[in-house]
């Protein structure tokens, strides 16, 4: 979904009367009775409601999101119970395997891919400020397009910032929460095993988090 902010076309240091205000102008454009866009104009509304409460605005500004989503506890234990069915509904050889062991090593390559995606995002907004710094506009009548197009992706980056941020705690949490668990398996067989077992998601250890 587009960017709250960018939707109502204001900063995301806006200050409650500037959301205000831009809600009415672009409500009025694109209200249905006055012949404007359906989709538009709830795209407009709902950003505003998000935006217009300081508590959803909080929660979006910090995570991105614009329901109610889970905690951070609660999604960390949906994480673990969704692995935890993958291994009992799988062919995994229980009897010569760590599943406990297994749900760790997940963790860390779920930590790693956050964090190799955190240093593309970071090397994307690096580039974004680079061409904003010198980029100029020829031309009294020229139009802001390349500006706005940047300023939509820096938008975009910065709430798959929060998403990752909001992800990497998640796994810090599971991680926390497998350290009260282990599991008694025959060692024999397991060394080569591991990396056998199972899955998550079809897709190596991938995983939802809310």
């Amino acid at each position: 979904m587009k960017n709250l902010y960018t939707i109502l076309g204001v900063r995301p240091d806006a200050s409650m009367a500037d959301i205000k205000k831009a809600y009415r102008a672009k409500a009025s454009k694109s209200h249905p009775v006055k012949g404007g866009d359906p989709e538009e104009f709830r795209l407009v509304s709902h950003a505003y409601k998000i935006l217009s409460d300081q508590q959803t605005r909080a929660r979006y500004d910090q995570t991105g999101q614009t329901t109610n989503g889970p905690t951070t506890d609660q999604a960390a234990l949906s994480v673990l119970a969704n692995w935890m069915r993958q291994i009992i509904d799988g062919d995994a050889d229980l009897k010569h395997n760590d599943i406990v062991q297994i749900m760790k090593n997940a963790v860390e390559k779920e930590l790693n891919n956050i964090q190799s995606n955190h240093r593309k995002l970071r090397r994307v907004l690096h580039r974004i400020n680079y061409i904003k710094k010198n980029l100029s506009v020829n031309g009294s009548g020229a139009p802001n397009f390349l500006v706005s197009t940047m300023e939509d992706k820096r938008m975009e980056c910065v709430g798959g910032l929060r998403s990752l941020e909001h992800g990497k705690k998640v796994m810090a949490k599971v991680k926390e929460i497998l350290t009260d668990y282990s599991y008694n398996y025959e060692e024999q067989k397991a060394q080569h095993q591991y990396y056998q077992v199972f899955s998550f998601g079809g897709n190596s250890t991938t995983a939802t988090y809310w």
